[in-house]
């Protein structure tokens, strides 16, 4: 959809009236979908040796005793962090504001892991999900903005395998 102005008055007027009340419904949607995406990534890591990324470091294997435990108590072997699927359904996202989002683990082991301890390794979940994900995120909100001043109806979803498409109603967070 294409939209033509007379003047500069009119895209000045059409900015500023219907789009203003758009952008709080862009920001959300934005701000929905880049937290869903980020949340994914983050449960998607657990049970999976992650490469190094930045300034982020490469998972080391797990140790010897912790593998000998997660036999004895019928845990996945080699699957970092993965128990039983605790740690990875611990993963929320909150929108807490207009342009603000919370991010992250409820379980408090979590922060042990993302930062090491002295008898433990880093095993860094959020900082490479948001690397892996920054360019995925700039398209959305990007597309978003775009439906805004183009005063195309809103709601745009990112997708690694479909690219940047249109959705109906709100972006879901599941």
């Amino acid at each position: 959809m294409t939209i033509e102005f007379d003047s500069m008055s009119a895209l000045a007027t059409h900015l500023a009236g219907a789009v203003v009340a758009d952008i709080e419904v862009a920001n959300r949607h934005s701000l929905t979908a880049a937290a869903k995406i980020l949340k994914d990534d983050m449960r998607k890591q657990i049970g999976q040796y992650q490469d190094a990324l930045g300034d982020y470091p490469a998972w080391e294997p797990l140790a010897e005793s912790t593998e000998d435990e997660k036999a004895r108590i019928g845990a996945p072997a080699e699957a970092p962090l993965e128990r039983f699927g605790d740690l990875e359904k611990s993963f929320r996202s909150e929108l807490v504001g207009d342009n603000e989002a919370i991010i992250g683990s409820t379980d408090p082991v979590m922060e042990f892991h993302e930062f090491g301890t002295t008898k433990m390794p880093p095993r860094p979940v959020v900082g490479p999900a948001l690397l892996r994900n920054v360019d995925a995120i700039e398209k959305l909100i990007g597309a978003e903005a775009h439906a805004v001043i183009c005063g195309q109806r809103l709601g745009y979803r990112f997708s690694k395998e479909t690219g940047i498409g249109p959705i109906g109603g709100e972006p879901s967070d599941s």
